[in-house]
């Protein structure tokens, strides 16, 4: 049986042409790092800078806490923090622990024939192993040099 090519859906496809894409609350989640990295930082400043819902990021800022990335303060005039310092905080590890392992069906509880035995599951782990192993080469605070981020920071803290 040989899977037709129009399977594999262009549309689905980043522009990069990559099929493996964080889920938006990981990709929010390292945004959210990025600036307190910068500077101690409001959940809705964080929010706005980036045209987030408010509410989305508040259930991110929950998780980063709950994971011990962040300190969030409760009420007004408070900002969260970063709970250790920005190079002791990996890409690698945050992706690691947001990311669901779900590559395939046999990931996601689906049940196949080659469960238990299965050389493409073993070869995805490793693919998935190998992945966060390069991001944990990547400290929070590599990320945080970048001209544009510098600019949009610089920008909100003029407006305070």
């Amino acid at each position: 049986m040989r899977i037709h090519d129009s399977y594999f859906d262009a549309e689905e496809r980043s522009p990069q042409g990559s099929v493996v894409k964080l889920q938006q609350r990981t990709e929010y989640a390292l945004r959210a790092l990025m600036l307190l990295a910068t500077n101690d930082r409001h959940a809705r400043e964080i929010a706005d800078l980036f045209e987030l819902s408010p509410s989305h990021l508040s259930k991110v800022m929950q998780t980063l806490t709950r994971h011990g990335w962040v300190n969030a303060s409760r009420g007004r005039g408070k900002k969260a923090t970063l709970a250790r310092p920005a190079k002791s905080i990996t890409v690698g590890e945050v992706v690691r622990a947001l990311e669901p392992l779900d590559l395939a069906d046999c990931y996601r509880g689906i049940s196949c024939r080659l469960e238990g035995d299965c050389a493409l599951e073993q070869a995805l782990a490793r693919a998935w192993e190998a992945f966060a192993c390069e991001l944990d080469d990547v400290a929070l605070s590599e990320l945080i040099h970048s001209p544009t981020l510098i600019s949009l920071t610089r920008a909100n803290e003029m407006l305070e």
